[in-house]
């Protein structure tokens, strides 16, 4: 018997759920990280877009930041993130819906 099958979480056998981030509506991760604040799994992380060498980057500027979904294989389709977004940005889809 291997050690995945001593799990008994139904989530751990199946494909991570799609994770969709409408940047149009994120217009300001940096400031807001709801999605990030709110997701058990530490699923969110805000990432550099804008990438200047030796200049300081504006946080304000909306094209600067983006939050990413880099760790969606821990995701367990909580929907923590859908309901804490203020802007109706996150969308997370499950296997087989």
């Amino acid at each position: 018997m291997g050690a995945n099958a001593l799990r008994t979480e139904p989530w751990i056998y199946l494909k991570p759920p799609k994770i969709e981030i409408d940047y149009r509506k994120c217009s300001g991760p940096l400031q807001c990280r709801c999605c990030q604040t709110v997701c058990p799994q530490a699923v969110f992380f805000v990432d550099t877009v804008t990438v200047v060498r030796s200049q300081k980057i504006d946080p304000n500027e909306s094209d600067a930041y983006k939050i990413k979904a880099r760790f969606r294989d821990r995701c367990t389709a909580c929907d923590k993130c859908v309901q804490a977004c203020p802007e109706a940005a996150i969308k997370v889809y499950t296997p087989g819906t």
